[in-house]
């Protein structure tokens, strides 16, 4: 038995503190990714009575929620020039996002067909670099904008690539790019609508920049690359039975690679999760430079210097992880904890966006 155990006060707590620190900024909910790891529509339900409208990267998972039965205002994040994906922005009432020019076309072509009216917000790339219309073609979207007749504008986007970083003059540039794009359309008589380029780390490291709404994913889960000193609180934690229980002799070995051997009469058990349902597997660099190189070393040495290993919890006493994490199983030192075949381990360190989406989700 395993299951992903998602707690939904620590959802609750991290959204009051989220809108504490949003100053009164309009609450976009981001619940992409399967609900980061939570499960897409559990979450998304939670959310929806707190947040003023959710967001989704794809149309697919917009439908799986209006599928659900959710009617709030869903904003699909990423344009489309798709057929199939615009008859379905019109099918399910969702908001696009207009980011190129054949994607306002299309959405226009197909809502006029339809004699609807639908809800777009404009995608403008101020740095990021995957999508989005470029700042110097302002006077283009200007005029495309006004073409349209069949798309109401309510809301205008960007994406912060840095809100993490240190470096402020990189949120800073972004954001005056921004503005500007946003007092651009206004000067010609195009409302923007809802304004919104603050992601998670935004509310908590810029509130100088959360403008009329803030878009927030990693935060309501607990996720941030920051130090954490606001309160926010990791959701969601693994739990499996154990099993095998046994005693083995010093000095043997334990798992494979010949790593790890006991250093005396060790009792073991068999905890039946491993690297295929995301346990001790991390995110590994996707930037091939020499700076991620050097981070990347980095971060191996601090981890073998604090000697991170990784543990559980069985019956509220810690257990260790002998050796390595094999698939489907990890090897615990269990010698000085009363348990038995059966009882149950709890892993609390995990990325649930990590955890197998076969391992059901349970929400307490």
């Amino acid at each position: 038995m395993k299951r992903l155990v998602v707690e939904t006060d620590k959802i609750q707590s991290n959204i009051d503190i989220i809108k504490k620190y949003s100053c009164g900024a309009k609450l976009i909910a981001v619940v992409k990714g399967n609900g980061y790891g939570l499960g897409l529509v559990p979450l998304a339900r939670i959310v929806e009575k707190e947040a003023d409208m959710l967001a989704v990267s794809t149309v697919a998972e917009a439908a799986a929620i209006r599928n659900a039965g959710i009617e709030c205002e869903i904003l699909v994040l990423t344009p489309t020039s798709l057929e199939d994906e615009i008859n379905s922005i019109l099918k399910y009432n969702l908001t696009a996002a207009i980011g190129n020019e054949d994607s306002a076309i299309k959405l226009e072509k197909a809502a006029s067909e339809a004699n609807v009216n639908i809800s777009a917000h404009l995608l403008f790339d101020t740095g990021f670099g995957r999508d989005g219309f470029m700042p110097e073609d302002i006077d283009r979207v200007i005029s495309l904008i006004k073409s349209l007749k069949y798309i109401n504008i309510t809301g205008t986007f960007s994406h912060l690539y840095a809100s993490f970083s240190k470096n402020f003059k990189l949120v800073d540039k972004q954001y005056n790019l921004f503005t500007e794009i946003c007092n651009k359309l206004q000067s010609s008589h195009i409302d923007p609508g809802m304004r919104h380029i603050a992601n998670s780390c935004a509310v908590f490291l810029h509130q100088d920049k959360l403008l009329d709404a803030v878009r927030v994913g990693s935060a309501l889960v607990g996720k941030l690359p920051l130090k954490e000193t606001y309160g926010l609180q990791s959701v969601g934690y693994l739990e499996c039975t154990i099993d095998n229980i046994r005693k083995l002799p010093p000095s043997h070995n334990v798992g494979y690679g010949d790593v790890f051997k006991t250093k005396k009469e060790t009792v073991t058990a068999l905890a039946d999760a491993g690297y295929a349902d995301g346990l001790n597997i991390k995110r590994a660099g996707d930037a091939f430079n020499f700076k991620e190189g050097l981070r990347g070393v980095y971060r191996a040495v601090c981890a073998m210097l604090r000697r991170e290993i990784l543990s559980c919890e069985i019956n509220g006493k810690k257990a260790y992880a002998l050796g390595r994490v094999c698939m489907l199983g990890t090897i615990l030192d269990i010698t000085d904890i009363n348990c038995n075949a059966g009882d149950i381990a709890i892993f609390r360190h995990i990325s649930p966006m990590l955890v197998s989406s076969e391992i059901p989700r349970e929400y307490r």
